[in-house]
């Protein structure tokens, strides 16, 4: 398929996604609300996944090309086929593939997340101005995929894979409702004990949180166990759901500032600064 033709796939298989999952916590939202979210700010946000999407399938097709061009095989395999041999076990391969295969998405992504807040702000803050947080209210900047394919991607197909059977479809959908859920204003969540493991819209509201004790918290997005590990965790209380946003800086009002303001403000504030007088 030409380059071209890629990109067009790529981008209405994006639009396609986000349209599903959309529609699924849609549902979830008004079945157990847990806030209001404006029709205002979502269709706003639909404008913006819309752009996003585009970007998505432009990172994905470039992606695909390099991928194509260098084979990449990573250093280490876990041998599930292996392991999960016997016909008596075998059938577990469906459930465990998927599962470690987000568990390891999740390391990477939590470690691109810490590089986001602290070399990539500009970027990364169009997702965390956002004030009424939803399942469809959780866009980031079309730029988003270049960074997963950077620090997701090419680092676990050169590192670690898994040799089991192929449930990439099945590992693509639990990250992506994930990703939609933990924004979700849902009374739906996992339980504090549960919590210790699986990251949540409760635990990952934190992340969001305009209080001061609440930043650089609860990176995770799959699973809360990286954030423990690496002393980032913050379990909250049963009634603590903090407000979000950024005190100093609104969320993209119009699709100017949501395409190009990340890129205006890195290039003032790489600009030298005018002497005093």
């Amino acid at each position: 398929m030409s380059f071209f033709g890629s990109l067009a796939a790529n981008i209405v298989a994006a639009w396609q996604a986000v349209a599903s999952v959309a529609v699924i916590l849609w549902g979830i939202e008004r079945l157990f609300p847990n806030g209001r979210v404006s029709s205002e700010s979502q269709l706003r946000s639909l404008t913006y996944w819309f752009f996003a999407g585009i970007g998505t399938g432009l990172a994905f097709t470039i992606y695909g090309r390099v991928a194509d061009a260098l084979h990449p095989r990573p250093l280490f395999i876990i041998p599930l086929a292996r392991w999960l041999a016997s016909p008596w076990i075998h059938w577990s391969l469906y459930v465990v593939t998927p599962v470690i295969g987000v568990i390891l998405y999740d390391f990477f992504d939590y470690w691109m997340h810490r590089a986001q807040h602290r070399w990539f702000w500009n970027f990364h803050s169009i997702h965390h101005s956002i004030e009424e947080l939803s399942g469809i209210n959780s866009y980031f900047h079309w730029t988003e995929q270049f960074f997963r394919i950077a620090f997701i991607l090419m680092p676990a197909a050169y590192i670690v894979g898994i040799d089991g059977i192929s449930t990439a479809a099945m590992a693509e959908l639990l990250v992506r409702l994930q990703g939609y859920y933990l924004h979700s204003p849902t009374r739906f969540h996992v339980g504090p004990i549960l919590r210790r493991v699986i990251a949540d819209n409760r635990f990952h509201r934190i992340h969001h949180s305009i209080h001061a004790h609440h930043f650089d918290k609860n990176f995770g997005a799959g699973t809360s166990i990286w954030d423990q590990l690496f002393g980032t965790a913050y379990f909250p209380a049963a009634d603590e759901w903090p407000d979000t946003g950024m005190i100093e800086r609104q969320e993209a009002a119009c699709l100017d500032d949501y395409l190009w303001g990340p890129f205006k403000r890195a290039r003032a504030n790489s600009l030298p600064m005018s002497p005093t007088k």
